[in-house]
């Protein structure tokens, strides 16, 4: 599974067999749905303990 921020948008089609846990991109002139913050709030709660393991 790859937990990838938004710098990575189209790694999906690159690796089209790994389970890729992304945050929604806000769409232009909208906002997200209150499910899609809670979701993206989660996503970068794992990705960010990850980062910090690494950087030690």
């Amino acid at each position: 599974m790859l937990w990838l921020d938004l710098a990575f948008i189209g790694i999906d089609k690159d690796y089209p067999e790994a389970s890729v846990m992304m945050p929604n991109k806000k769409p232009r002139g909208k906002e997200l749905t209150d499910e899609d913050k809670v979701r993206n709030k989660a996503i970068s709660g794992v990705r960010v303990r990850v980062e910090h393991a690494i950087a030690g």
